[in-house]
């Protein structure tokens, strides 16, 4: 018997043949020592260990209070098959005061035996030191260019790894144990393990589980028995390990052929776009970040720091210098705001695209929304206001098309602008007169804007609206049709249009079952036209035409504005309806 006192009081004895333990028998004057006031009974363990020749180290055999020692006989597990034969066994007193292991010796007796057929006929012990297992996403290529709707109108421009790691488990010190008897299978697994968890809002690896350690038991012998154990374990879940898991999940499906969506899935959780018609740079304020963003680009944005979520931008007319950093941590729409010698005239729309992540938009300050099927070249002119002449000093060019994005465009002073539109697809086409970037101040009915065709004497009558936002906000310009007809027959009619005030008709047809189209009748909305089913379909207004005009309304009502215009609302529902988002 070897007796030791670093770290703690222990007691080490070998037996001439492998043996299991059975008992321990304690004297009765131990009671004295138990009862000692001066020792913390209850803090005191002691903890059975047998020496592994395989493992090359003590393994754990059983661990008990001392109060238990009170009984005079301590009976030890007794379970079959056991890795728990060995030569050499150890008594550790795991205690915060002073007990002498000699002395306690002197009050104890422990039975063994030994018995051949306990000692394992096959024994083989495997040790790893480590092991990391990583899970990796693969983007095909063919979806890179196929974006969500809300983000189909922009073009990436970073660069996106086609594989990419998304979660990694550490195995450390895994060691397995597996000892056969003649009726009997007996295995040991233990070690720790971690997983981390990549966070898309900063492109590193996140702890999600914290490293714990633990062991697992698996014995056969007249039935199976499995045995886990483990230490704390600290889970930490959160909205940036669920985007990570849940996006990861659906691209592996996606990849394997369990489902199909043709758009690319977007792992980033900020996704920075420009709409504005000038190029900008943009960066997490305080920060050494100085991305590039051209006109309908879009960039997967990943945090610099995690001390704010905030950011800056800058741009030509503002000579490059930063503006102040604004929070993107809620959604809404933020005029930024520069030194006051600047007026940027451009603002952040910050949306939840998903609840675990946001697209946010740089608009310019002037907002212009096509809803005809028409395409129109558009002019924006900056007048020198301080000369009597009103003399042009800038002017920009834009193309407007149903199928695309609201333009944005950056203005500086609104007083100075005004805009000019013409046919896009007609070369001799004509240019109109200046169409103010302001609502109409004598009544509430939209500017009425003639865009002139080849011909001087033939045009086209639209409606252009302007929203403003009070206090030097946003401007939102909409073109619309003078008339617009949904039917609900079951098929496609022709109609004929007379239009008597002006001596001309055309023919046309509406196509049917609910669906929205333009009718683009001659002159303006002061003009009368009638409406004339073909001879061909059998319906009960065959012979009766049908009026279309202005005047079968109540003008003040139907060209009210309401006091308060949410000028957001009203392009969400311009996307809704032309773009079905």
């Amino acid at each position: 018997i070897i007796f030791s006192s670093d770290p703690n009081q222990s007691m080490v004895w070998r037996y001439p043949q492998p043996r299991i333990l059975t008992r321990l028998h304690m004297n009765p004057q131990i009671s004295t020592m138990v009862d000692d006031p001066q020792l913390d009974i209850q803090s005191i363990f002691c903890v059975v260990e047998f020496w592994s020749e395989s493992i090359n180290s003590y393994q754990r055999y059983i661990e008990f209070p001392m109060v238990e020692m009170r009984k005079p006989t301590f009976k030890l597990p007794d379970r079959f098959p056991t890795r728990a034969v060995a030569c050499v066994w150890r008594l550790t007193f795991h205690s915060s005061g002073d007990l002498d292991a000699k002395t306690l010796a002197g009050y104890l007796r422990i039975d063994s035996y030994f018995n051949s057929s306990l000692i394992p006929q096959s024994e083989i012990t495997l040790h790893i030191k480590s092991i990391d297992l990583s899970f990796y996403n693969h983007i095909v290529a063919s979806k890179r260019q196929h974006l969500s709707k809300s983000l189909g109108y922009y073009n990436v421009t970073n660069v996106v790894p086609t594989t990419e790691c998304f979660a990694m488990i550490k195995l450390r010190n895994l060691v397995c144990v597996y000892n056969k008897w003649q009726d009997s299978i007996l295995v040991d697994f233990s070690g720790s393990f971690a997983v981390d968890v990549m966070d898309y809002a900063y492109l590193r690896m996140r702890n999600f589980v914290e490293e714990v350690s633990g062991k697992i038991q698996v014995s056969k012998s007249d039935h199976l028995n499995i045995v886990m154990m483990w230490h704390e374990v600290w889970l930490k879940f959160g909205p940036e390990i669920s985007h990570t898991l849940t996006m990861s999940f659906n691209l592996w499906s996606s990849v394997l052929g369990e489902t199909e969506d043709g758009n690319e899935l977007v792992l980033s959780r900020i996704v920075v776009a420009n709409n504005c018609n000038l190029p900008i740079r943009f960066g997490q304020s305080q920060s050494p970040d100085d991305i590039l963003l051209e006109t309908s680009q879009c960039y997967f944005y990943t945090w610099f720091h995690t001390n704010n979520q905030s950011m800056r931008v800058a741009m030509k007319n503002t000579d490059w210098f930063w503006s102040r950093s604004f929070d993107v941590k809620t959604d809404g729409v933020k005029n930024i705001i520069f030194d006051k010698k600047f007026n940027s005239g451009i603002h952040a729309n910050i949306e939840s695209i998903s609840p675990t992540q946001k697209l946010i938009t740089f608009y310019g300050q002037l907002i212009i929304a096509n809803t005809l099927d028409e395409v129109f070249e558009l002019r924006l002119l900056k007048y020198d206001n301080s000369s009597k002449t009103r003399k042009i000093v800038a002017e920009e060019v834009a193309y407007l098309s149903k199928s695309a994005k609201p333009q944005s465009m950056v203005i500086e002073e609104r007083e100075n602008f005004a805009m000019r539109l013409k046919f896009f697809d007609s070369a001799n086409s004509q240019w109109t007169g200046d169409i103010p970037l302001h609502a109409n101040a004598k009544c509430d009915q939209p500017w009425l804007v003639k865009v002139p065709h080849q011909r001087k004497d033939k045009f086209l009558s639209i409606w252009v609206r302007v929203i403003q936002e009070p206090n030097e906000g946003r401007i939102l310009v909409i073109l619309s049709p003078l008339y617009i007809v949904r039917s609900f027959l079951p098929t496609e009619v022709g109609v004929k249009v007379d239009s008597p005030t002006l001596d001309t008709f055309f023919c046309t047809k509406f196509h049917g079952c609910g669906t929205l189209q333009q009718l683009n009748c001659p002159g303006t909305f002061e003009n009368y036209h009638q409406l004339t089913f073909d001879s061909v379909h059998e319906i009960s207004t065959l012979q009766t035409s049908i009026p279309v005009s202005y005047n079968c309304v109540d003008q003040r009502t139907f060209f009210k504005r309401p006091q308060k215009e949410d000028l957001d609302g009203i392009l969400q529902n311009l996307y809704r309806k032309r773009f079905g988002q």
